[in-house]
């Protein structure tokens, strides 16, 4: 489990970290509008992949775990 949720993590928050890696690296290159628009375009889906990241480690619990899959239908069922 705690091997599934690390490498989720790994995954993930790893688009984030290479995007700032290459913005630093062309922060004083003379771009194009175009280019802006898709570096702009690419920062907002790493912005995404990161969000998604708590999201998929809830599927990750729910997939693996037994207790957290019980007790997630005992609150499900109290809302009934």
């Amino acid at each position: 489990m705690l091997f599934v949720q690390v490498g989720i993590l790994i995954l993930f928050s790893s688009a984030m970290g290479l995007y700032k890696f290459y913005a630093s690296l062309t922060v004083y290159l003379d771009k194009s509008n175009e280019r802006k628009e898709i570096e702009h375009f690419l920062a907002q889906i790493c912005i995404l992949i990161t969000y998604i990241n708590n999201s998929m480690t809830f599927f990750a619990y729910t997939l693996s775990g037994k207790i957290f899959r019980q007790e997630l239908f005992k609150l499900v069922q109290t809302f009934h």
